[in-house]
């Protein structure tokens, strides 16, 4: 669902909400596999600099470091969070019901602090008829982990991590994961 706060900024960046709509219909339908042609490597897409090269671009980039710009880092969101929540992912499977991992207890004990917690408990009130603390009360760990990931309940474990809501304010506001930019 588009808020009036997405609508405003779609609009600030000239971006149409039928643009969004083809765009989430992607994300739903699936991407198509890419055809590979080989590995990346210094014949196939790979570019080595010479010496002379790299003693350029190094002269470059203390010339911009020496200027008033302000360098900033950039990690893209890029991929399925399914690697972020392997572990989760594992305990689900697992034969044991109580988490008896490091992970697994820190990620219980440390629940509330996502910035997913409130969908999170509206989806288990949805999946499996009780909130996270009267789940977790009732030693069923799982029940909140399928709720997460599973598709009946966030679907954490097969969306873009650039969907995920990621972080979480003091003031209330929660931010999904697109890309990090901060200052260097």
């Amino acid at each position: 669902m588009i808020t009036t706060q997405d609508k405003d900024l779609l609009a600030k960046k000239g971006i149409s909400e039928a643009q969004i709509a083809e765009q989430m219909a992607c994300f739903q339908k699936g991407f198509p596999f890419l055809k590979l042609d080989a590995a990346a490597s210094l014949e196939k897409g790979i570019l080595a600099p010479t010496e002379e090269q790299r003693n350029e671009y190094l002269e470059n980039w203390d010339a911009y470091r020496n200027t008033d710009r302000t360098i900033v880092k950039f990690v893209p969101a890029s991929g399925a969070a399914s690697r972020m929540f392997k572990d989760l992912f594992e305990f689900l499977s697992a034969d044991y019901e109580k988490p008896t991992t490091q992970f697994e207890e820190a990620f219980f004990d440390g629940i509330g602090n996502f910035a997913f917690y409130d969908d999170l408990n509206t989806a288990c009130l949805r999946t499996a008829g009780n909130d996270i603390p009267a789940l977790l009360e009732e030693g069923n760990y799982k029940a909140v982990v399928a709720a997460l990931l599973e598709t009946a309940g966030l679907n954490y474990g097969a969306l873009p991590k650039g969907l995920l809501k990621f972080h979480k304010y003091p003031e209330g506001h929660v931010h999904r994961l697109k890309s990090i930019w901060w200052k260097v």
